[in-house]
C-alpha cells in the first residue's frame, strides 16, 4: 500500500506538483536552520575547567615572549621602593591593569584596614556569555606575585585564548589577618552589608585561585584546597 501511494505520488501529475511545493518548502526550511546557526550558537560554550593544561600553546620557561614581559614587570618592581612610596605597589599595578582592561578600587572598612584599597580588574572572555567567572586574588605585598600575576594577565590579554569561556576577575589586596581585605570585597560583590561598593560585575563568581607568591625562584608550590566543596 506504501508503495503504490509514493509511486502514485511520484507519478501522477496532480500529486507531482503539491509534492514538489513541499519540497521547496523542506528547502527553505533548511536554509533558514542553517543560517539561524551562529543564533542558536551564541548560547553555547566549552567550559574550560576540565581542560588540560598542556594543551596550551607553550610552557612560561621557554617562551621568549613572556620572558621579557616577565623580567620588564620583575625590573619595574625591583624599582619601587615601598618604605619611601607606601602606595607605590598599589599605583603601579592600577597605570599597568588600566592599559589592558577595565580597573576599579575599592576603600577598605574593615578593621585595621582604613585607608587601604583593594584594585580590581576585569578581563572578559571573548566569546563567552558574561554569566559567570573565575576569580584570582593576589596580595599587592610581594613583587615576584605581581611579577608573576600580572604576566600572566599580559600573557591572556594578548593571546585571546579560544579555550577561555568564562571572565576573569582579579583581585589584588593589601594582606591582613584571616583574609579580611577579601571577605570584604566578596561580601560586597555579592551585596552582603546590604550596600553595593564596588563597580562592574561579571556574574557568579565560580572558582578562586589565591596566589601567594614570596620568592622569584622557587621548586615546590604549596596548594591550599579550602572551601566547602574544596
Amino acid at each position: 500500500m506504501i508503495r503504490n501511494l509514493v509511486r502514485k505520488t511520484l507519478v501522477d501529475e496532480k500529486y507531482r506538483a503539491k509534492f514538489a511545493r513541499l519540497l521547496h518548502l523542506f528547502i527553505v526550511i533548511g536554509v533558514l536552520w542553517m543560517f539561524s546557526g551562529p543564533y542558536y550558537a551564541a548560547e553555547v560554550f566549552t567550559s574550560e575547567n576540565a581542560l588540560r593544561g598542556n594543551y596550551l600553546d607553550s610552557e612560561f620557561k621557554d617562551d621568549k615572549t613572556v620572558m621579557r614581559t616577565y623580567n620588564k614587570f620583575k625590573q619595574d618592581l625591583e624599582e619601587i621602593d615601598t618604605t619611601k612610596d607606601v602606595d607605590g605597589h598599589l599605583n603601579y599595578v592600577i597605570k599597568e591593569l588600566g592599559k589592558r582592561a577595565e580597573v576599579y578600587t575599592q576603600d577598605l572598612r574593615s578593621v585595621g584596614m582604613r585607608k587601604k584599597k583593594n584594585v580590581y580588574s576585569y578581563f572578559r572572555s571573548k566569546d563567552g556569555p558574561g554569566q559567570e567567572c573565575n576569580f584570582i586574588a593576589a596580595p599587592l605585598d610581594y613583587k615576584p606575585t605581581i611579577t608573576h600575576v600580572m604576566t600572566f594577565l599580559e600573557t591572556l590579554y594578548s593571546r585571546q585564548p579560544d579555550w577561555q569561556s568564562k571572565d576573569l576577575l582579579v583581585l589584588f589586596y593589601p594582606e591582613s589577618d584571616y583574609s579580611l581585605s577579601v571577605k570584604e570585597f566578596v561580601d560586597s560583590y555579592y551585596s552582603i552589608d546590604g550596600a553595593r561598593r564596588i563597580e562592574g560585575r561579571c556574574g557568579y563568581l565560580r572558582q578562586g585561585f589565591p596566589f601567594v607568591i614570596k620568592d622569584y625562584d622557587f621548586t615546590k608550590v604549596s596548594l591550599m584546597v579550602d572551601g566547602i566543596n574544596s
